[in-house]
């Protein structure tokens, strides 16, 4: 099933590579310091590259850009991988 929506599509094909990955670590909560060390990068390369990102997908700040990418389908929410999630919601109710 396809739970991506039109505007997560979008975003998705605006972004390169290294920007899709970027993305799937800050839904992961990390901050900028470990997103350049996973990347092998500098910490103002990442935060450079988040600025691009948040333009491209006209939002304001990773809050944003996190509930954008869990809501439409850009990131897999890690409830769907458990039986019930931590915050006590079944898999069918994380997304509403």
């Amino acid at each position: 099933m396809d739970t991506m929506t039109e505007r997560g599509r979008s975003l998705l094909r605006s972004l390169t590579p290294m920007e899709k990955r970027m993305v799937v670590l800050v839904c992961a909560a990390l901050p900028y310091e470990a997103i350049a060390a996973r990347m092998g990068t500098q910490e103002q390369v990442v935060k450079n590259q988040m600025s691009k990102i948040l333009k491209k997908a006209r939002l304001h700040n990773r809050a944003e850009l996190i509930v954008l990418a869990f809501r439409d389908g850009v990131v897999e929410c890690p409830c769907s991988r458990r039986q019930a999630a931590p915050h006590g919601l079944q898999n069918s109710q994380c997304r509403e």
